[in-house]
């Protein structure tokens, strides 16, 4: 509903920044992540403590496109320590995620980080509707410099939060929107 969203100036990387998705986490720690999320991974991570060199093994695995992935002797004994809570769809995907985790640990964080984070803020940041409204306020606006420009600049700024002339407002709405725009074809 839009009436829970908000304007958030500086878009994207502003939201990144403020919600530490550029902030770098100790290896194989997954407090940073949800709940929910949390749990598949320490157990997957405590499955794999408990299985002489599963570690190594998972981080070197690999399988042909033919072959039904993890089905090995060395994947049914960590998954016999993992939780019964999996599928065996849920289990190939944690396992090839953190097969990812354990390779470039630094990059995975930031990728999970950065997907979960666009889709709260795509949530929370105004709409793409309602962006192109305040920037049809902004072209009004030149067509009005008399009487009604004041008006259209003050409803502006009450209703983004910004400060400046009317073409920075414009500038960084137009900068938005492009982003937005982005954003939303990538998860497309």
């Amino acid at each position: 509903m839009e009436q829970a969203k908000k304007f958030i100036a500086g878009g994207w990387l502003t939201f990144a920044e403020e919600t530490g998705v550029n902030k770098k986490e100790p290896v194989e720690n997954f407090e940073w992540m949800s709940s929910d999320k949390q749990y598949y991974f320490i157990d997957c991570h405590d499955a794999l403590e408990k299985v002489e060199g599963a570690r190594e093994w998972l981080k070197a695995y690999t399988c042909d496109e033919a072959d039904e992935p993890f089905w090995c002797e060395m994947a049914t004994s960590v998954g016999s320590h993992m939780s019964g809570g999996h599928t065996n769809e849920s289990f190939i995907s944690i396992m090839w995620s953190y097969k990812d985790a354990l390779n470039n640990w630094d990059n995975w964080v930031y990728e999970t980080k950065k997907r979960d984070a666009q889709k709260e803020y795509m949530k929370c940041q105004v709409s793409l509707f309602t962006l192109r409204e305040l920037l049809q306020m902004c072209y009004t606006w030149f067509k009005y410099e008399g009487q009604w420009a004041g008006e259209i600049e003050y409803i502006l700024k009450r209703r983004t939060g910004l400060t400046g002339t009317v073409p920075e407002i414009q500038l960084g709405l137009e900068g938005l929107l492009a982003e937005l725009n982005i954003i939303q074809a990538l998860n497309e």
